[in-house]
C-alpha cells in the first residue's frame, strides 16, 4: 500500500483538492477519513467536495450536530465531526453506521474518536499545517480507494507530489 505526500501551498489547492476528489467519487460508494488538528483545512476540503458534487447552499459544520445530510442528485452525502464524541456508547445511540450503510460517500472527520465503532475507510486523508503550506498524506485502504487515488495522482496540478512506500 502506497502513502502519497502533496504540499498545498494554499487554501486554494486545499479546496481543488476537494474538488478533484468530489468529481472522482461522484459515482462510488465510499467513505473517507479526514485527520488533522483544528485549522488543518478538512472543513474546507469538505465543502469544496460538497459544492463540486453541485450543491449551492450553505454547507453547516456538524462539530455539535455530529451528522449533516446532503441529497445531491440522487447521492445520499453524510459529512461527519466526531470531534465532540467521549465514547463509543454515543455513536451506537445514533446508529452511526446505520446512516453510513445508507449513504453513498460518507466524509469523516476526527475518525480517530469512534474507530472502534466506525466502518474502516476506503481512504484516509492526513491534513497538517507546516510553517505556511499545508501538507496532505493520502492512503488508499480498499481497492476502490486505490482506483480513485490512482486516478487523482495521475490527474493531478499538485505541487511536489510524493510516492512513499
Amino acid at each position: 500500500m502506497c502513502t502519497y505526500k502533496i504540499k498545498l501551498i494554499n487554501e486554494l489547492q486545499t479546496s481543488l483538492l476537494g474538488k478533484k476528489l468530489s468529481n472522482i467519487c461522484f459515482k462510488n460508494k465510499i467513505i473517507i477519513y479526514l485527520n488533522g488538528e483544528i485549522g488543518a483545512g478538512k472543513t474546507t476540503l469538505i465543502r469544496a467536495f460538497i459544492k463540486q458534487m453541485g450543491y449551492n447552499k450553505i454547507i453547516k459544520s456538524p462539530t455539535y450536530t455530529i451528522i449533516e445530510k446532503y441529497n445531491i442528485k440522487n447521492i445520499i452525502l453524510l459529512h461527519i465531526d466526531l470531534y465532540r464524541i467521549n465514547n463509543i456508547h454515543e455513536l451506537e445511540i445514533l446508529g452511526l453506521n446505520e446512516y453510513i450503510e445508507k449513504s453513498s460517500i460518507c466524509l469523516i472527520e476526527w475518525p480517530k474518536n469512534g474507530i472502534k465503532y466506525i466502518k474502516k475507510p476506503d481512504i484516509n486523508i492526513d491534513l497538517s499545517y507546516i510553517d505556511n503550506y499545508r501538507k496532505a498524506k493520502i492512503k488508499y485502504k480498499s481497492l476502490i480507494g486505490k482506483k480513485i487515488i490512482n486516478k487523482l495522482i495521475n490527474n493531478n496540478n499538485f505541487t511536489k507530489i510524493k510516492n512513499i512506500y
